[in-house]
């Protein structure tokens, strides 16, 4: 028999080796007889991924997302042709864009709506009447006063007119006894103006009551000093209740005020001159009192019912 070349042999031992293997594959679960490895034989996870450590999977899981490297150099933008441009314009005359509103502005539209909104009619405030005194109760009110400069103080206001304030405010130097006037100075609104004294009496009285004097406050209290508003109101409510007059808390300095308006209209003084005696600064303000004359006008005529002819 003819000796096989020893390369021969060696390609039949491979082939053998190999066919062998394939014919008895090694198990899963064989062991390792590796004689280098001493340690325990670990036995093989049973899933597909190999094991992994705790640590390294928390690791993987923190990693941040790579994020795309950007073309440093972008592609510029390029000009429209004037084809696409001429066709542009013609979309936009076809379609034209709305106006631009704020939102806050209101449109044409709303701007109408509001114009047609009908006009609410609110009701006319009326302003109540003042309180005042009749003539009668003027005179009750006078004739309980025992006090001299508290009688004249009274009359003084009801004559003039004044605010409480500008009576405070008086002084000797502002009297003109040879025009028989007052002058107010710093009245409501900062004002100056001339005051009337008509009643000759009570110029009279008003001189006794200076006497000598020719500086300080015109009425003083008792102890030498300007009088207070406050003081002045409880000197009034005081005579009100000594003259036994109905409604005492309707009773103040500015009642006196408004009676002078009232008797001075009732006997026929100019609305004009009441007007500048008060310092109003509107006329409409002393047209006021005219209602007033008109309702005791009305009241007078419906008391004596004149044109009544039954009754003659």
């Amino acid at each position: 028999m003819k000796k096989d070349h020893p390369k021969i042999k060696k390609i039949k031992k491979i082939k053998q080796q190999h066919n062998q293997e394939s014919h008895h594959p090694q198990s899963d679960h064989q062991p390792n007889l590796d004689t280098k490895n001493t340690h325990k034989i670990q036995p093989k996870s049973t899933s597909n991924n190999p094991p992994s450590h705790p640590k390294t999977t928390l690791l993987n899981q923190q990693k941040p997302i790579q994020k795309q490297h950007q073309n440093p150099n972008p592609p510029k933008p390029t000009k429209p042709s004037k084809t696409q441009e001429s066709s542009h314009q013609k979309a936009s005359a076809h379609h034209p864009k709305s106006p631009t509103t704020h939102p806050s502005l209101p449109t044409k539209g709303t701007q109408n709506s509001i114009q047609k909104q009908p006009k609410k009619h609110y009701k006319k405030y009326r302003h109540k009447l003042p309180k005042y005194l009749t003539k009668q109760e003027m005179k009750n009110l006078i004739s309980v006063i025992k006090n001299y400069r508290d009688k004249i103080l009274i009359l003084f206001l009801y004559n003039t007119g004044l605010r409480i304030s500008e009576l405070v405010s008086l002084e000797i130097k502002h009297l003109n006894f040879e025009n028989n006037t007052v002058k107010v100075v710093q009245g409501k609104g900062g004002k100056d103006r001339i005051v009337n004294i008509v009643d000759d009496d009570l110029i009279l009285a008003l001189k006794a009551y200076i006497g000598t004097r020719k500086k300080g406050p015109l009425f003083s209290s008792n102890w030498n000093k300007k009088f207070t508003p406050r003081g002045i109101q409880k000197m009034i409510k005081k005579y009100a209740v000594l003259a036994g007059l109905q409604e005492i808390s309707r009773i103040s300095p500015h009642t006196l005020r408004h009676t002078f308006a009232v008797h001075a209209l009732d006997s026929g003084v100019n609305i004009v001159t009441i007007n500048k005696q008060l310092g109003h600064k509107s006329l409409q303000t002393t047209l006021i009192y005219m209602e007033i004359s008109n309702k005791m006008a009305r009241e007078d005529l419906k008391k004596h019912q004149p044109f009544n002819l039954e009754n003659d």
